[in-house]
């Protein structure tokens, strides 16, 4: 799911992750595809990725794989650090346990997230990410300028910038 999400973000077919198993010597690699299904995002537009200490697994396969990549802002808390996964198996009925099997190494940091997290690149508290972000997207808007067709948009964006000015 992380490789198909991040296939709308980018315009070539990227390298995002490999999980590797030491059992068995073998690296699986994840990439994102060439198509996706309906418009794509493309990978230019501005990305951001809000995270907190709740942020767990895939989610933060997702924002680590982005940053990794400069795809993405990550705005928030440090998450979790659950990076590495198992298998599991049902010894009884009730009874099931769980053996370490491996764990994923970013092609561009060359480590994971295990028992660290993923620091943000912006570091605020999780309850103000999603305000945090919103402020940089209209000043990305206010930098684009006011062409034609973005006028509006600029002006809207300009005003909410004056008026959440003034409240704070």
């Amino acid at each position: 799911m992380v490789a198909f999400l991040c296939s709308y973000l980018f315009d070539e077919r990227t390298h995002l992750n490999d999980l590797y198993f030491p059992a068995d010597d073998r690296t699986i690699e994840w990439w994102t595809d060439h198509e996706v299904p309906g418009p794509a995002f493309g990978g230019t537009k501005p990305v951001f990725v809000l995270t907190s200490g709740a942020t767990i697994s895939a989610a933060e396969e997702f924002a680590y794989d982005l940053q990794q990549l400069r795809r993405a802002i990550l705005i928030g808390d440090v998450t979790a650090g659950a990076a590495n996964f198992d298998y599991r198996y049902r010894v009884s009925e009730h009874l099931m346990f769980s053996v370490p099997s491996g764990y994923p190494i970013n092609p561009k940091s060359g480590q994971g997230w295990e028992g660290t997290g993923v620091r943000p690149d912006v570091e605020v508290d999780a309850a103000a990410a999603l305000d945090t972000s919103y402020l940089r997207a209209l000043q990305h808007v206010i930098r684009l300028g006011g062409d034609s067709q973005r006028r509006p948009i600029l002006d809207e964006a300009v005003q909410e910038m004056a008026s959440r000015s003034q409240h704070t």
